[in-house]
């Protein structure tokens, strides 16, 4: 039997912000400016065979002073679009226990991210982070768009996977590299519905499919980021 997540590390969230919301929303994120992956030399994070996707430059937002505290506050009322999504956030139904589960964390560190046709992210479990999130922005997807985001269940600790060693060329990749070569074999995907919200704890093994090329001129257009300390902020 495949041992599956434990209980919260998970939150999905679809319908987050109300249509006015994620219209502004979708506005901040156009209003970015995007470079390839690549743009700068060579990414270690992306395998080469990733595409090429776009991002944005990253931020950073101090959420509160007390890094015990499970669920933070960033106010309440009239906010920018990148403050409204934090607000709805953390008043989603189930973020309190999801993020209770959490290592001590002070800030979010987030940028905008741009996946045309052909471009995705291989397997890996981020490491570093107490969390991690993704917000789907963009204003319509089909199933046939590909760009779903693959969730693998955790090994069995008594799977034999002691000794399993990432493959050779993986040695060349950074934090992508912290993922062992071959999986379990199950786990759930999630399509990038508009205005869903995927939230999930450190170290849970993952992937984007690439985008298919079905999509057109369309691309999967996301903000995600990572709960984290303000000394991984700096």
């Amino acid at each position: 039997m495949p041992i599956r997540h434990p209980e919260n590390a998970i939150v999905v969230s679809d319908g987050l912000l109300s249509e006015a919301e994620h219209e502004a929303l979708w506005q901040f994120f156009l209003a970015q400016s995007f470079s390839r992956v690549h743009e700068q030399g060579l990414s270690r994070v992306y395998r080469l065979t990733d595409g090429e996707s776009w991002t944005s430059e990253s931020h950073f937002l101090q959420v509160h002073d007390d890094p015990s505290a499970a669920v933070p506050s960033v106010g309440t009322g009239a906010a920018n679009p990148i403050m409204r999504l934090f607000q709805a956030m953390f008043a989603t139904k189930g973020f309190a226990a999801f993020a209770a589960g959490f290592e001590p964390w002070t800030h979010i560190a987030f940028n905008c991210s741009l996946y045309p046709p052909g471009c995705g992210l291989g397997w890996h479990a981020d490491q570093g982070h107490s969390g991690a999130f993704i917000y789907y922005v963009h204003p319509e997807w089909h199933d046939s768009w590909g760009g779903e985001l693959l969730i693998e269940d955790p090994r069995s600790p008594d799977s034999g996977t002691e000794g399993v060693a990432p493959s050779r060329h993986r040695e060349f990749y950074g934090s992508i590299s912290q993922a062992l070569d071959g999986g379990p074999g199950d786990g759930r995907f999630l399509a990038p519905v508009p205005n869903r919200l995927v939230a999930f704890r450190s170290g849970i093994r993952h992937m984007v499919k690439k985008v298919d090329s079905a999509a057109g001129e369309a691309f999967r257009a996301a903000i995600s980021g990572f709960f984290t300390t303000k000394s991984e902020a700096d």
